[in-house]
């Protein structure tokens, strides 16, 4: 989630937040969650490929190809609209492991 809400931040020229006001960063979340649900698909090629319901590794594999897109974003969404389970698919989404260092330049 953070990747897209700093990516629609950016986007969107508005990179400051406050998490001390709930309502306004969850208005922020919200608008950062529908920017990221459409950038990379588009409604109606999503809604094309999940009325089939047919949902493996090869045709998502496929679908997230033909859109030029990682298949972590397809099954990220895929996840986050319910048409799959949280646990499904994890063996095709990348990790990433991150080493934080101070500079006190």
């Amino acid at each position: 989630m953070y990747f897209y809400f700093a990516t629609n931040n950016i986007y969107n020229n508005d990179f400051y937040f406050d998490y001390k006001d709930k309502e306004k960063y969850l208005e922020k979340e919200r608008v950062a969650d529908e920017f990221a649900r459409t950038f990379y698909i588009d409604d109606n090629s999503y809604h094309e490929f999940t009325i089939r319901n047919e949902f493996n590794s090869e045709s998502i594999t496929a679908f997230a190809e033909n859109l030029h897109i990682s298949t972590d974003i397809l099954i990220g969404r895929l996840q986050h609209d319910h048409k799959i389970s949280y646990s499904d698919f994890t063996y095709m989404k990348r990790k990433y492991k991150f080493h934080l260092t101070y500079n006190n330049d």
